[in-house]
């Protein structure tokens, strides 16, 4: 029977799912909202959204994604802490990864491949791994990996989790550079080995969004939380007691505020060796908001290439799950290997 392999990216501002689908290799995307649930009334439609979108957690309903955002607005919690993994709202998150593969994906046993930023790997490790085997299921295999790790193996391997055309993991050193919403991870693997010293984190897009913030704030008394923040980061139409409001600049100028601290941080990580390897790969969610300074320090940094049948499912933001992903199908076959070693 088949491997299902998922790729499991939670992250602070949506969760990215690639896996084995019934249509082939799927993905989805849901906002990384969740707050306690409870019974909606007077709306039969919001009523039926609010039950599609209720798991269950330790004996506690949440509501998760969009209905979440709409729904429980002044109840959810930022997440911003390295706690948020241990947290009930995280594991809400995992129970709806675990019910849209349950709806989407072809029958066997499966792998689920998470991640976790570098600061968090090693403390933070076996407690995911532990919540995830209790609410994925015993007959799950969990593997837990360095974040970024992802974006190399989108970039190295295919989906059939071996080296892609023109990849040579023993000759190619790569800089990786991922722009999450928590945090930016860096690494760098030289020759297929991680080199610790050019590793390392910095804020991620939340400091785009707590600038943009605190401007919208000083400038004109607007008072905007989080979640409508970095909307308005990402082109929302922004309205002030009914009238539109054009905030090009005060945008333009916050993501200029984390590009330079990325970009210093980078250069800081990498400076020894930068000159020297094949490129500097560039992914998250925040990766267009880097690229430019970036590419001026680097000619060679670049945004990571993604390709996916669904135009609407594709970009950087998704090559975390999909470098998650094609590690678990490269983890298939070297159990499949080492089956077939027994067996001979």
């Amino acid at each position: 029977m088949q491997t299902v392999v998922v790729g499991l990216d939670l992250g602070h501002s949506a969760v990215k799912m690639t896996f084995d689908g019934k249509k082939g290799t799927e993905r989805a995307i849901f906002p990384s909202y969740a707050c306690d649930a409870w019974s909606i009334d007077g709306d039969d439609h919001q009523a039926a959204l609010a039950s599609e979108n209720t798991v269950t957690v330790n004996g506690r309903d949440y509501f998760v994604g969009e209905v979440a955002g709409r729904q429980g607005k002044s109840k959810l919690s930022t997440g911003l802490t390295d706690e948020w993994v241990l947290s009930n709202e995280h594991a809400a998150l995992m129970v709806m990864a675990r019910k849209i593969v349950d709806e989407r994906a072809v029958s066997g046993k499966r792998l689920w491949v998470l991640g976790l930023p570098v600061s968090l790997f090693s403390s933070y490790r076996q407690p995911l791994k532990d919540i995830a085997q209790l609410h994925f299921g015993d007959d799950s295999e969990i593997r837990i990996v360095p974040q970024p790790i992802g974006v190399y193996q989108a970039h190295m391997l295919n989906r059939a989790g071996v080296p892609g055309r023109g990849r040579d993991l023993a000759s190619e050193s790569w800089g990786i550079v991922d722009v999450g919403y928590y945090t930016t991870d860096f690494i760098l693997m030289e020759q297929g080995h991680w080199i610790d010293a050019a590793s390392g984190v910095c804020g991620g897009v939340r400091v785009a969004v707590e600038t943009l913030q605190n401007l919208l704030n000083d400038r004109y008394k607007l008072k905007r939380d989080l979640i409508s923040s970095e909307r308005i980061l990402r082109g929302a139409a922004v309205k002030h007691m009914g009238e539109d409001l054009s905030l090009e600049k005060e945008i333009e100028y916050a993501k200029s505020v984390l590009a330079t601290q990325v970009a210093d941080m980078a250069s800081k990580l990498m400076k020894d060796y930068v000159e020297e390897i094949d490129g500097v790969l560039i992914a998250g969610g925040g990766a267009e908001m880097v690229a430019g300074p970036l590419r001026e320090r680097w000619p060679h940094a670049r945004i990571i290439t993604d390709m996916h049948d669904d135009a609407r499912l594709s970009g950087p933001r998704f090559s975390i799950s999909e470098g998650y992903y094609r590690l678990g199908r490269f983890t298939t076959l070297l159990h499949l290997q080492g089956k077939t070693d027994k067996a001979a």
